[in-house]
Formats: C-alpha cells, sequence, structure tokens
C-alpha cells in the first residue's frame, strides 16, 4: 500500500516538473521570438541602446530575409562601435504609442560619414513596409531633416504602434557605429541648440587662436608661427568634416569633397602637427634621432595623400589610421624629451600633445579595433582634448617667443660688455653716443 502511494506521488512529482519544464520553454521561446518595444508615449529623448536587436548581414540581403532569420540579438553599449566592416547591420524593434494621439519623433544617427540607411517602417494597420533610404551620396539638401547627420521624421498613431528595421552600410568599408537616438521634435530642437552653442565655441575659440597666430607670424616673421596657423586649420577642416558642419554648410553640393575628404584631412593635420614639432623644438639640432623619424612619418603621409588622390580607399583609410595611431605616442616621448634636456617651454608641448594623444588612442581604439565601448563619445572627448591642445600650443609657442626676446637681449647685453671688467665697451659706447644724439636731434626740432 505505501509503495503504490509512493509510487503515485512520484509519478505526480515527475508530471508536475514535466509540465513546469514546458511552460518555462515556451515562456523562453515567445520571449526570444518578440522582438523588442520602446514606448513613446511622452518620448523626449532616447537612446536606442538596450532598446533594440542587431545583426550583421551581407550588404544584398533583404528584409524579407532578414526578418525570416533569428539571428538577430540585443544591441548593448560594447555593441555600438564595430570596427571597420564592409557588412550591413540591420536593426529593429517596436514603437508603441499607448496615448490616444499620433506621437511624431525623429529618428537620428550620430556619425555625419555614414554612407547609407535604409528605414523600414509599417504601421499596425499597414501590410507592407514603406522603405525610406538616407545617404550622404547625395546633395544635401536632399535630405528631409536639415541636420547635420543622417536624420528620418516619422509619426505612430494613436493606440497603436510601428515597427521599424534599419540598415546600416557603408559603399566602402569603414568605421560602423550603430548609435541612434530617438527625439521628439521638441526635445531635437532644444538638443540642435545645445550643439550648436558648443560648436560654436569650438570654432570661435579655434578662430580667436588662428587670428592670432598669423597676426604674430606677420609681425615677428617666425616660421613656426605660420606652421602652428597651418596645424590650426588643418584641425578645423578635420572637424567640419566630422561633425558634418562642412557639408551642411560649406560645400553641401560637393558630394567628393564630403565623402573623400576625411582622411586627406587625417593625414594633413599628421604633416601638419609633425612639421610644427620639428620647426618649434628644432629636432634637428637638439634631437636627431626624434628629427629623422619625424621626416618618416612625414614621408609616409605624403604617400597615404597621393594614394588616396589616385583613388584607393581602404590603403588610405589605414594609412591615416595607423599615422595617427604612431603620432599618438612619438609627439608626447619627444615633447617629454624635450622638457627633460632642458627646454622649458617644451613641458606645455608635451601637455598638449599628452591630452589630445590620449583620447586620439581610445577614439582610434573605438572606430578601428571596436574594443572601446559608448559610440561616439570618445569622439566628443578628442574634440574637448584637441581644443585643449590648441590652447597648450598656444602658450607654449608664446613662451617660446618670450624665451627667443629674453636671449636676444642676453646676447646684446653681452656683446656690449668686456669680459675682463664686466663693464660697457666701445661698441655700447658708440650704441649710447648715437642714441644722444638721436635723441638731441629730436628735441631740438
Amino acid at each position: 500500500m505505501i509503495t503504490n502511494r509512493t509510487t503515485t506521488t512520484v509519478a505526480t512529482l515527475g508530471l508536475r516538473a514535466l509540465l513546469l519544464w514546458l511552460v518555462l520553454l515556451l515562456i523562453s521561446t515567445a520571449t526570444h521570438a518578440r522582438e523588442p518595444v520602446i514606448d513613446i508615449e511622452g518620448l523626449t529623448q532616447q537612446s536606442l541602446v538596450d532598446q533594440v536587436e542587431f545583426r550583421p548581414a551581407a550588404p544584398d540581403v533583404t528584409l524579407e530575409e532578414v526578418r525570416a532569420d533569428t539571428g538577430f540579438r540585443p544591441l548593448h553599449r560594447a555593441d555600438i562601435n564595430q570596427g571597420i566592416s564592409g557588412q550591413a547591420y540591420w536593426l529593429r524593434t517596436r514603437l508603441v504609442n499607448t496615448h490616444n494621439k499620433p506621437v511624431s519623433w525623429i529618428l537620428v544617427h550620430k556619425t555625419s560619414y555614414l554612407d547609407h540607411i535604409e528605414l523600414y517602417t509599417r504601421d499596425a494597420t499597414a501590410s507592407k513596409f514603406e522603405r525610406a533610404h538616407l545617404s550622404d551620396r547625395v546633395p544635401f539638401h536632399e535630405r528631409p531633416i536639415d541636420y547635420r547627420t543622417l536624420a528620418f521624421p516619422g509619426q505612430t498613431g494613436g493606440d497603436s504602434y510601428t515597427d521599424i528595421y534599419l540598415k546600416v552600410y557603408y559603399d566602402k568599408p569603414d568605421s560602423v557605429s550603430l548609435q541612434f537616438t530617438l527625439y521628439s521634435p521638441e526635445a531635437f530642437t532644444q538638443a540642435v541648440q545645445y550643439e550648436n552653442l558648443w560648436f560654436g565655441a569650438y570654432y570661435g575659440a579655434l578662430a580667436v587662436m588662428l587670428f592670432l597666430a598669423l597676426i604674430i607670424g606677420t609681425l615677428l616673421r617666425r616660421p613656426s608661427v605660420f606652421i602652428y596657423a597651418a596645424l590650426l586649420l588643418a584641425t578645423g577642416w578635420k572637424w567640419t568634416l566630422l561633425n558634418g558642419f562642412g557639408y551642411q554648410y560649406l560645400w553641401p553640393d560637393s558630394i567628393y569633397g564630403h565623402n573623400e575628404g576625411f582622411h586627406i584631412a587625417f593625414l594633413l593635420f599628421a604633416l601638419c602637427a609633425t612639421q610644427f614639432s620639428k620647426s618649434f623644438l628644432n629636432t634637428r639640432v637638439h634631437f636627431p634621432l626624434g628629427h629623422r623619424l619625424l621626416q618618416v612619418i612625414q614621408f609616409v603621409v605624403l604617400v597615404g595623400i597621393a594614394v588616396r588622390l589616385m583613388g584607393a580607399y581602404e590603403p588610405a583609410l589605414h594609412i591615416a589610421f595607423i599615422t595617427l595611431a604612431v603620432i599618438a605616442f612619438v609627439l608626447p616621448v619627444i615633447g617629454a624629451h624635450a622638457w627633460y634636456s632642458g627646454l622649458r617651454y617644451a613641458r606645455w608641448y608635451f601637455l598638449a600633445w599628452l591630452l589630445y594623444c590620449v583620447s586620439l588612442l581610445l577614439t582610434l581604439a573605438s572606430a578601428y579595433l571596436s574594443i572601446v565601448p559608448n559610440g561616439m563619445y570618445a569622439l566628443t572627448l578628442l574634440q574637448v582634448g584637441s581644443l585643449l591642445e590648441a590652447v597648450f600650443l598656444t602658450v607654449a609657442l608664446t613662451e617660446r617667443l618670450l624665451n627667443l626676446e629674453t636671449e636676444r637681449r642676453n646676447a646684446l647685453a653681452l656683446a656690449n660688455q668686456d669680459p675682463l671688467t664686466g663693464l660697457g665697451n666701445r661698441r655700447l659706447l658708440q650704441s649710447e653716443y648715437e642714441g644722444f644724439i638721436e635723441s638731441g636731434s629730436a628735441h631740438r626740432t
């Protein structure tokens, strides 16, 4: 009797365990199959990180093939930067509006150099997806929103939803970022205003330093000052490309200038930085080994520019990234060596390049190797570093010019001094006499 009861109890427990396992399996399967959802009622600003799923695919894969595939996985912060890639990347989500009135939204990509975005949307009442295509391979005025990066406007009806599939890709392999932000129209307008304040301050500071460098260079005729002005110009050009303002305001019809100018701008910046270092630190005299190393870097830069002008894209991309990584190590080391060797003004040079090159290496690691997460925040850090670099280099240049004036006065004093007695010599007497005559003549007139 006890044995029968025990057998019945074990069988019952086994059946319950089996049913529980089946329920959990069904829940897990349903959860996995369900697309991610974003509630847009009361939307202001929403990052798509952890709110969408993504998957890489060949560039020619269609929406129907992607929808039939189960290879999507959640997009986490570590997945935003995909490094150099020639693949297409698909993202999917569902925007749910639980309010009874329609909600307008704007979907914004965070980089200015992305070639193509295809947006597929389908409302709850629609049977087919609608396709929209944005590209920086067309004139700027063809964009639906007058903004420096690619952005889509959209609307989800009241008590409804919108299914979204995004396809992100380049014509040629480049650094891929999957960082998107969803805005309400009001929040987008406010974000643009804040951006314009920050970028206006940045470019205004660069313009002031460039103006001062040109004036000082003209008055003192110092080559290093003019080279510094060229470095500021190269910095400004590079950032107008990276921020997208060049295409928006300066050359909106130049598709070639926007798409093909990035690597040339990077290489010209490297050329100006190494040339300024050679002139400012007088590396030919003080650091012959460092001088030869900088010459080698400049030769590689010129090769990279020539390769890009001849139409080769990927070789120029790799040359530009590797060259920037090399100078990120070399310039701070040369500056530290110069400071240690007794050139006091080199301390500001060292500090300028140390701040800049740390942020440069972080940006290169995120863009080239995809080992640094957080999307485009490394690029923002680099732009702040570039402003600090320009300020500290201005201080270094000012101290260098003051030292030159002090050295000139000391040399003049030694030239007018008798080395034995320390008294003024005949040259000083002649100079003082001529000054006295000129002063008397001026007084009589």
